[in-house]
């Protein structure tokens, strides 16, 4: 509700909203104040948020809060007008005070829905200086799976209870609270949480203090001001869960939340967590920054998990196991996930990107980190095996149409950013970031991130700053490669090639790339003309067991193998995005090993083998589909099957 109804002389429209107890009229004006410029959709740059204090009180009864924000913000250019995001928020009161805490005169304020913003003209220009902006409002605890909002359970006993937790990735804090949601708007934050005695509040951060709220009854818990961080990794909840803790060897502590009757199930998470955040210290090179980690199992959510930084929330099967119900498969999953999560507070939490369109920096590192880091910590789960199955297969499977997508695009809504949150993102992303890995090798590749991290800490940063980061390592290579021409050429197009190999004879090979192109399929156009930077790993019958390594950028390239080569195996140990095809005479030699003698080939090469064939048959007509399924026949302790296409699709 606006609580003043004046502006631009134009006709004003009403709508009204129940939420539950609670009655939002939202004011729209036709005609929006000329010195408010919403035209791109995105807010003005001319002011950016320095810290937030937010106070809320909800009721679980119900199911409404009250909320009061005090924005200290900075005015970096002259304005009349101030732009925020907000929805669906009855706001009942906004003041504007200079440093001094003298009350500026505002203009009427005014709500924006399709752009999901809060309009505060102002009667003369703000000066570059500092101010603190406070807004009273009211909301419902959601029913949907995000911004504030309820998620139920039921105990053994049959009784109905109700948590108030927060999900704000990507566009969603300003459905808890005014603010600026935009990632680049980083600011420092103090949440204070009124409760009854029965629950838990919960933060990013550690609780400073409690105190008896107004005689009420209720409690007030204020929490200790948070590290710099973006909107959408501000977490808070009101719950009865109970915990179980430990710390690590640099003194974080780590706690694991759950319903009180699934407590017994948090040990292994537990364990995970403790080595992996210790192993991610000393991988990185940077003390996690906060002093404690928690972990909570939420009965009702939407995603896998959600790294809110000290705070990371899960859906139930991705956080618990009971050793005696809980299959490996989902043990797996809870060491993958909790890798993960882990990974985003320092790669995606302490540098965050500038822009979703760089959504796949946060989630492709994070996608390959889960299985590198879980792999150290659970070796016996084999779990690079399943990069390969449920990351590499499902990878190159989403971006075989022509409806798929560059890894970086552009995204400027609500709706379009939402959309980036796909299996390109996180799993195409993982993979050329490994790729990325493996051409540098660990040490360099490390050098480079840490790097990144600590130039970038606590701010934001694009793909080209990582790059350039990274460039700095790579000089030190005996060949030494423009990394960001490299990875734009897999980041600003869609699709992948298939590497064709042929034996010309005389030791001769040629080695040449198209794209993965389905039959008469319409192809948009790619400002790098759907051409590589491939890194080409291989290895031939007179060098089994290891490997040699030459880059494919051309149309098509010749080199000489060794003496007395009789095949050659291209993408070793699949790490390259691409799949490989080869003459009739090569296919057939590399389909009678895996018959005869397919321990020649890894177990990753064999599957790679079967997956490339199955898929490479539907786009080259010189590829018989027969030639996949006689492929698949292998000896069993081979441990392939065309079923290793078909594992459980996990996502994060």
């Amino acid at each position: 509700k606006c609580s003043r109804s004046k502006l631009c002389g134009g006709m004003m429209l009403g709508v009204t909203l129940l939420l539950t107890s609670i009655v939002i009229t939202v004011t729209v004006y036709p005609y929006l104040p000329r010195s408010c410029d919403t035209s791109t959709g995105l807010l003005p740059q001319d002011i950016v948020p320095l810290h937030y204090d937010i106070w809320l009180h909800p009721n679980l009864t119900s199911l409404t809060f009250k909320g009061k924000v005090e924005i200290q913000i900075k005015v970096l250019k002259r304005t009349k007008c101030i732009v925020l995001n907000s929805l669906d928020q009855n706001i009942t009161d906004i003041k504007l005070k200079q440093k001094d805490g003298t009350l500026l005169m505002t203009e009427d304020f005014s709500l924006v829905p399709e752009h999901e913003f809060v309009l505060i003209p102002l009667r003369a220009k703000l000066e570059e200086e500092e101010y603190t902006l406070v807004i009273h409002y009211e909301a419902e605890v959601r029913h949907a799976l995000k911004g504030f909002y309820r998620s139920y359970y039921t105990t053994s006993q049959g009784e109905q209870r109700v948590a108030a937790v927060t999900q704000f990735e990507a566009t969603y804090a300003r459905h808890a609270f005014p603010c600026f949601d935009e990632p680049q708007y980083k600011a420092t934050f103090t949440i204070s949480i009124v409760r009854d005695t029965e629950h838990t509040a919960l933060s990013n951060m550690p609780k400073n203090s409690t105190i008896s709220y107004k005689e009420t009854g209720l409690l007030q818990d204020t929490f200790e001001k948070s590290v710099k961080m973006s909107t959408y990794l501000v977490a808070f909840m009101v719950m009865d869960f109970t915990s179980r803790s430990t710390t690590t060897s640099s003194n974080v502590l780590i706690r694991i939340w759950s319903r009180s009757e699934t407590e017994h199930q948090t040990e292994y998470a537990l364990e995970c967590a403790k080595k992996l955040l210790e192993y991610y210290e000393d991988l990185f090179g940077i003390p996690f920054p906060l002093p404690k980690q928690d972990l909570v199992a939420v009965p009702d959510f939407n995603s896998g998990a959600m790294e809110n930084w000290g705070l990371i929330t899960y859906r139930e099967t991705s956080i618990l196991y009971d050793k005696t119900e809980t299959s490996n498969a989902f043990k797996r999953r809870v060491v993958s996930v909790i890798a993960h999560e882990l990974a985003h507070q320092w790669f995606g939490n302490l540098v965050t990107m500038k822009w979703w369109n760089d959504l796949w920096l946060n989630e492709g590192f994070a996608s390959y980190m889960e299985y590198v880091a879980s792999d150290v910590v659970k070796p016996e789960m084999g779990m690079q095996m399943y990069l390969q199955k449920n990351g590499m297969q499902r990878a190159l499977s989403a971006d075989s149409f022509s409806n798929s997508h560059p890894i970086s695009s552009v995204a400027n809504t609500p709706a379009s950013i939402a959309e980036m949150f796909d299996a390109i993102s996180y799993r195409k992303g993982a993979c050329i970031i490994r790729m990325l890995n493996e051409v540098l090798g660990d040490e360099l590749f490390f050098k480079g991130i840490n790097s990144y991290l600590t130039t970038y800490e606590y701010s934001n940063a694009e793909q080209s700053q990582l790059y350039t980061a990274i460039n700095e390592t790579a000089k030190h290579m005996e060949q030494a490669i423009d990394i960001g021409e490299f990875m734009g050429s897999w980041t600003l197009q869609m699709g992948y090639p298939i590497v064709h190999v042929k034996l010309l004879g005389g030791n001769k090979v040629q080695v040449s790339q198209t794209k993965y192109k389905f039959p008469g399929e319409v192809e948009a156009k790619s400002p790098l003309g759907y051409k590589w930077h491939i890194p080409f790993w291989y290895q031939t019958n007179e060098e089994t067991g290891s490997y040699n390594f030459l880059w494919v950028s051309e149309d098509s390239v010749e080199f000489e193998s060794k003496e007395n080569t009789k095949w050659i195996l291209g993408n070793s140990l699949a790490r390259g995005f691409y799949r490989v095809n080869y003459d009739a005479e090569n296919w057939d030699k590399i389909i009678d090993l895996l018959h005869n003698s397919h321990t020649v080939f890894h177990e990753v090469d064999r599957m790679k083998i079967i997956d490339d064939l199955t898929s490479i048959s539907q786009v080259v007509e010189e590829v018989d589909i027969t030639l996949a399924l006689e492929a698949s026949f292998v000896p069993e302790e081979g441990g392939i099957s065309l079923r290793s296409h078909w594992q459980p699709d996990f996502t994060f």
